[in-house]
This record gives C-alpha cells, sequence and structure tokens, in this order.
C-alpha cells in the first residue's frame, strides 16, 4: 500500500493499493483506490496439426483478466477439441484484443502398442514373458520394469526381449509391478512418440 503526503499530485506508475490522506486545518480526510494493470493479450496455436482419434490435447488462450469466446460459443480460458475441425477463439481484455484459429485432423491410427495387465512366468509355456506388441513402422522403444519400491529390474531396448519375471538369477515374487515403456514410430508417414506408465500383476 502506498501513500503519499505533501503533494495534491502523485503519478503511480504501478499496480498496488494508493491512499491519500487530506488535512485541512484539524480535519482530516482519506481516500484509496486500487489499480489494476493488464496487458494486451497474447495467443498462439502454432501449426495446423494431425492428431490420432483419441489423443488428447488442450488449446489454451488464457490471459489475466481477459473474456473469451469459441468457435461454438463457449467461454472457458481452455478447450479440448475432440474431433476434426477449425478451432478459433476470440480472447478481449481491456488493453485490446486478439484471435487465432487451428485446423486439427483427427485420424485412425494404425501405429498400435499393446501392453498386457497380467503374465504367468510359471514354466507351462503360456505366457510366460511380458512384453509388448506394436505395429508401427520404424518403431523404436525402451521397457524399464520396477518394483512396488521404484528398484529398476529390468531393462531393454530390444523389441524381441521381454521379461521372464527374474531378478539377479532368482524368481521374482508375485505382486504389482511397474513398467515405463518410451517409444517413437510411424504412422502412415507420420511420427509419433509417446510415454506410458502403467502397472502389471505376476502370478505364478
Amino acid at each position: 500500500m502506498a501513500r503519499w503526503f505533501g503533494r495534491s499530485i502523485f503519478l503511480a506508475e504501478d499496480p498496488g493499493i494508493y491512499t491519500v490522506i487530506v488535512t485541512i486545518n484539524n480535519c482530516t480526510a482519506t481516500d484509496t483506490i486500487i489499480l489494476d494493470q493488464q496487458d494486451r493479450p497474447v495467443l498462439t496455436f502454432g501449426e495446423d496439426s494431425i492428431l490420432c482419434a483419441g489423443q488428447s490435447l488442450v488449446l489454451s488462450a488464457y490471459n489475466y483478466g481477459a473474456t473469451y469466446t469459441w468457435q461454438d460459443g463457449s467461454t472457458d480460458s481452455t478447450y479440448e477439441p475432440r474431433v476434426t475441425g477449425l478451432y478459433y477463439v476470440d480472447v478481449v481484455n481491456q488493453c485490446g484484443s486478439i484471435n487465432d484459429s487451428i485446423l486439427l485432423t483427427f485420424n485412425i491410427c494404425n501405429c498400435l502398442v499393446y501392453v498386457p495387465k497380467a503374465f504367468t512366468p510359471n514354466h507351462d509355456s503360456k505366457n510366460e514373458i511380458f512384453n509388448y506388441k506394436a505395429n508401427c513402422t520404424d518403431f523404436n522403444a525402451r521397457l524399464d520394469i520396477y518394483t512396488r519400491f521404484g528398484q529398476l529390474i529390468f531393462s531393454t531396448q530390444n523389441p524381441d526381449l521381454g521379461w521372464d519375471g527374474t531378478f539377479d538369477g532368482k524368481e521374482a515374487p508375485e505382486g504389482v509391478y511397474t513398467y515405463v515403456l518410451k517409444y517413437s514410430g510411424y504412422d502412415n508417414g507420420r511420427f509419433l512418440e509417446d510415454v506410458v506408465r502403467s502397472t502389471f500383476l505376476l502370478f505364478r
């Protein structure tokens, strides 16, 4: 809070709370004003994009003190597209306005990655190895497996080499394990990249 004395004029250059005290003879009066500060809105959605159906993307138009009007009349500062279309927004505050648009195309992707929820390394020749499957072209991946305490017990970049349920030459106990699969590949010529983190069960 700023206060000023002895001057009839004060130049406020910063946002804040300003209070003036005026005294004439034995009479005193005070007044307070709150000054806010805004900048002209800034907005950029980037280049038009192609995404996989179901892929999450949030468009953010947030600017301090602004109002928003999207192509369908929505007034939130963010918008999450779900279908192919042209998405645009008008952003207005006391200092000005701006708008931007982006064309998003959602395709059914052929690059599918499957990771099982459980496996049973019990030497019956069925479901003995925990590994992922992918049908992307030029596919590269790294698979890391951790105990529920965060200890790394298996890691590979070989898509043909999965985890057999052992660690340090011993059978790992039944329970919940965590995997991290970082991968990249191409779907109809379009480059894809993702990191998947989840859990699975080991049964014997």
